[in-house]
């Protein structure tokens, strides 16, 4: 579930739509006793193109366009830098003025020159809390001057399988509640929003146990604190 705060106003009307793993995956997925087949899909400006086109009517709902890279390793990717290239070379053969977002699970990754090349492309940043990634209310501190016009969080947890154990399969509880993490993200996202930018946030049950609750309470924080 997702929620957008513009501002002072909440915008929820748009959609955040996850684009086909084959192109953000090097891989082809396969057992361990398979051979490692590299996935001639990956980062295909002509499949990105085709699903531009399905989404056509739809076009006008679309918040983001979210491009979720998992881990890369140095088997997946040599460096941060032949990465980059290879992304620099995909956007350049897409359409303008679509809502490009990337999301990186690599903490080192996630440094100045990074939110700078995204911020110079319009392309948005997606910070997940959880996966091992650092805080993403200290990331904000540290980096907010060099985000663009629209940010976007999304809010996961460290133990999915655990979580799925202690809910019995049942979304509709707070299991694993956060109140100082999830007072310090309002606070942040309060401050990116006052100061003119686009925050989507993005709620998955796994993060306390149930995402529209997470959500509702994610809300009270916010309007407190604007009180």
């Amino acid at each position: 579930m997702h929620s957008v705060i513009r501002g002072s106003h909440k915008v929820n009307r748009t959609v955040v739509i996850k684009c086909p793993n084959a192109l953000t995956r090097p891989f082809h997925d396969t057992s361990p006793q398979e051979t490692i087949r590299p996935n001639e899909f990956f980062l295909d400006p002509s499949l990105m193109h085709a699903f531009i086109a399905s989404l056509e009517p739809i076009r006008s709902k679309i918040g983001l366009l979210m491009f979720q890279f998992g881990y890369l390793n140095k088997r997946s990717m040599e460096s941060q830098a032949l990465f980059m290239g290879k992304l620099d070379r995909f956007f350049q053969e897409l359409p303008q003025g679509l809502p490009y977002a990337i999301e990186l699970r690599n903490p080192a990754w996630l440094h100045g020159d990074w939110f700078t090349w995204l911020t110079d492309r319009h392309i948005a940043p997606v910070l997940i809390q959880g996966y091992w990634m650092d805080d993403i209310s200290q990331t904000i501190e540290r980096y907010e001057q060099l985000f663009g016009e629209t940010v976007s969080i999304r809010l996961h947890g460290e133990d999915r399988e655990e979580m799925e154990i202690d809910s019995g399969g049942q979304w509709n509880r707070i299991i694993n509640p956060r109140d100082r993490e999830l007072a310090k993200i309002a606070l942040s996202i309060t401050t990116m929003a006052e100061r003119g930018r686009t925050v989507f946030v993005q709620v998955n049950n796994h993060y306390e146990g149930s995402a529209p609750l997470t959500i509702e309470r994610l809300r009270a924080v916010i309007h407190g604190a604007d009180c």
